[in-house]
């Protein structure tokens, strides 16, 4: 899988070795830091800043935030890189707000993640079909095969 192929935001960890994990989608990080049986070592985690995307398609590949700063939309109708629920990532909080009013959900810090949305079903949202546009007008979201 490359993760490059996926749309929405995407995440890195750095740990104290050589290699850097890459995750399709901000919520797979997230969960990958509250399972247990995962190493505690970790040095960094950055997602893609929504705040600074050209658009849900193309979440940039220079734009990211230390994942503790960022402010997260969870529970909105928008789907992630493998067609689940996605926690978006903003750098500006007015940005996360706005999303959260055109495509549904709340936001949530870091360390107020709520560990049943990241590990479990999320909120089951129903998804209204449009893609992120940070110019304000609505695209449709195409689906992708992962198989």
């Amino acid at each position: 899988m490359n993760v490059l192929e996926h749309a929405g935001p995407r995440a890195i960890i750095l740990q104290q070795i050589p290699e850097a994990i890459w995750f399709s989608s901000a919520r797979d990080t997230l969960a990958f830091t509250m399972l247990p049986e995962e190493p505690r070592d970790i040095a960094a985690i950055y997602v893609s800043d929504m705040s600074k995307a050209p658009s849900w398609d193309e979440p940039g590949a220079e734009n990211w935030i230390d994942a503790k700063k960022a402010f997260f939309v969870i529970g909105s109708a928008q789907r992630g890189g493998m067609g689940t629920e996605e926690a978006v990532p903003f750098s500006v909080e007015a940005d996360a707000k706005s999303f959260a009013e055109k495509h549904g959900g709340r936001l949530v810090r870091f360390d107020d993640m709520p560990k049943d949305y990241i590990l479990g079903f999320g909120s089951d949202a129903p998804t209204d079909g449009s893609a992120f546009d940070p110019e304000g007008t609505s695209e449709n979201a195409e689906g992708h095969d992962h198989g």
